[in-house]
């Protein structure tokens, strides 16, 4: 509920008018979602360790002073040096002896072919990668429950809808029968089974009423949309065929799944190398006191050392190529069982729809029968309910199929 509040007081009401689409919602949620300002601010972290990782040794200019007492020049020694990535100035002052300037440029051959700021810049386009994904599917579940919510809401309204429309059908049939019981032409029993009729189908309306209020306000608190009013439009899916929509469910999860093994290998290529190469810094300076120019050559190597990060990052990959292969796998099934599971929400649709014409052309029949005297109104009323039940499942079983669809739609888009 705290994170709904936020969402609500970060992107304000979106207002709409008249009728509202699932479409116009999913859009707005597309540009103001608080997934999409986490990513913008998780987009300038990238931004910002790109820019540090470019500048690698010319990030800012190291100095130091140090000093200490010669015993042997019986004075106090002060060296001060400034370095800005390979060049550096260094300067000596002694107070029994000539001073020193040494000036020269020294850069390390392994940081030359392959430095760790190189290998930070490859990772991080596979993370920049990675976020995107993340993003992604950050959104498409919260899309996902805008679908569910706008989906229980819909199913709703249809329910209303259709009960009002009995309930004006009733009227009709209940001012002929109140004429006719005045007469002393039907029984009592047989008015009030309309009667009761429309009483049952008000009390379900006026429950399903306070329910869409509740409704609205998740709206509100969970998306920061402000229904009031407005009624909303069926859910209407392309008219494509739904198998096109099935081949786009889970590529985000593989695509996420071989960025991160990617740049396991990028890290496992840079341990390695760093395992295998030596230290070894090449340079050149020069000393104002003696007038001379030195090459310097330092080299180092650390042997017979374990580097448990390189062996950490391949046992990773180990797990994430299994972790690849697995998810394969299960994409395929997955695939199988959203066809299955969308044959089964058309089943009940189509069961639903040719119930509901069943029960009308049974509510009819007894209709003709109640004028033909034989059957009494009780029974009109008992299959004009079960009319009123399936049509209500109809178009709920409707609104839940498109429903599924707009899901695999939106699990399935890039």
């Amino acid at each position: 509920m705290k994170k709904g509040i936020f969402l609500f007081f970060l992107l304000g009401l979106m207002s709409y008018g008249k009728e509202i689409s699932l479409d116009s919602m999913l859009n707005d949620l597309d540009e103001k979602s608080y997934e999409k300002q986490i990513y913008e601010v998780q987009k300038k972290i990238n931004s910002d360790k790109e820019r540090y990782y470019k500048l690698d040794d010319f990030n800012g200019v190291d100095t130091s002073v140090t000093s200490n007492y010669s015993n042997r020049e019986d004075a106090f020694e002060t060296t001060g040096r400034v370095q800005y990535g390979p060049l550096y100035f260094e300067g000596t002052r002694n107070y029994n002896s000539e001073d020193e300037a040494v000036y020269g440029i020294e850069k390390s051959l392994k940081d030359l072919i392959y430095s760790g700021s190189k290998n930070q810049l490859k990772q991080l386009q596979y993370t920049k990668e990675i976020d995107r994904i993340d993003y992604e599917k950050n959104l498409e579940t919260q899309k996902i429950d805008l679908l569910n919510l706008y989906k229980e809401y819909k199913n709703g309204e249809l329910e209303i809808e259709i009960k009002k429309s009995g309930i004006e059908k009733l009227r009709v049939e209940e001012k002929k029968m109140k004429k006719s019981h005045e007469l002393g032409a039907v029984a009592r029993i047989e008015l009030e089974s309309i009667q009761y009729s429309i009483k049952n189908m008000q009390l379900e309306i006026e429950v399903l009423k306070r329910n869409l209020s509740k409704l609205k306000e998740k709206f509100k608190y969970d998306f920061g949309i402000d229904i009031g009013d407005d009624t909303l439009k069926a859910i209407t899916p392309p008219a494509k065929d739904f198998t096109l929509y099935v081949d786009g469910y889970g590529k985000k999860d593989i695509e996420l799944l071989e960025y991160q093994k990617m740049k396991t290998q990028e890290s496992i290529k840079y341990l390695n190398y760093d395992n295998k190469m030596p230290e070894v810094t090449l340079g050149v300076e020069h000393s104002t006191k003696y007038d001379e120019n030195r090459v310097v050559l330092k080299f180092s190597k650390k042997l017979f050392d374990l580097n448990i990060d390189l062996e950490n990052e391949k046992d990773n990959l180990i797990q994430q190529e299994i972790n690849l292969k697995q998810k394969i796998n299960e994409r395929e099934g997955e695939k199988l069982q959203i066809l299955n599971n969308y044959d089964n929400y058309v089943k009940e649709y189509e069961l639903n729809k040719n119930s509901a014409e069943l029960e009308l052309s049974k509510y009819n029949i007894k209709k003709l029968e109640y004028s033909l005297g034989k059957s009494d109104y009780v029974e009109v009323m008992e299959y004009f309910n079960s009319y009123i039940n399936y049509e209500v499942a109809k178009e709920k079983a409707k609104n839940n199929l498109n429903g599924y669809i707009y899901e695999i739609m939106i699990r399935g888009e890039k």
